[in-house]
């Protein structure tokens, strides 16, 4: 059986994280690693789309919490249930030993973005992490129960555009890529691009 984008991200954030963690935590983790992505590639990641519900950002129709049903299923996540200190329910998911990391389907640039995501913010709790996604650019735009445009950043597609018309820089990008000469260092490849 394939697995799809959305199974790829949610296994790949849950392999860089310690310990079991907790659905709606999952989730803003899941929206960011999208919303990240659409500002450089101008589309999400996954193919969730989300709203504005209770907590800040959510897929449309709790799609994350079906593909998390899905992958406990098949044996690739092991999910647990507690509860809040309001009695209420708490889900929380680990990868099981069945889940090989390095077997996922994703780039290494995918893999940079969740990697990305999980060093940045995969330490902070569930409140903090609501925070963090409540202030996002498409939360910024919208109202409570608005569909969630994520889109390209204005401010990176400038960097990107200014990186990609250097004729110099991108003369010794080729040069380095087709010689066996390691090439320009990331301190040299700042300075120039500084210049």
């Amino acid at each position: 059986m394939a697995m799809s984008k959305e199974e790829a991200v949610i296994l790949g954030l849950l392999s860089q994280l310690p310990g079991a963690t907790g659905r709606t935590k999952l989730v803003k983790l899941v929206y960011l690693v999208d919303n990240l992505w659409a500002e450089h590639t101008g589309r999400p990641l996954t193919g969730y789309r989300y709203h504005w519900d209770n907590f800040g950002p959510n897929a449309v129709g709790n799609q994350i919490v079906a593909t998390l049903d899905g992958l406990s299923d098949s044996g690739l996540l092991r999910s647990s249930q507690g509860s809040t200190p309001y009695g209420n329910p708490a889900y929380y998911y680990r990868t099981s030993q069945a889940c090989d990391p390095a077997q996922l389907p994703l780039s290494s640039d995918e893999w940079m973005f969740v990697q990305s995501i999980t060093k940045r913010f995969g330490k902070l709790n569930r409140e903090s992490m609501v925070k963090v996604a409540k202030a996002t650019l498409p939360m910024k735009n919208a109202a409570q129960g608005d569909v969630l445009v994520l889109e390209a950043n204005p401010d990176i597609e400038a960097i990107q555009k200014r990186v990609l018309s250097n004729a110099d820089l991108m003369a010794q990008v080729d040069e380095s890529l087709l010689s066996d000469d390691p090439g320009i260092s990331l301190e040299e490849l700042k300075a120039s691009y500084a210049q």
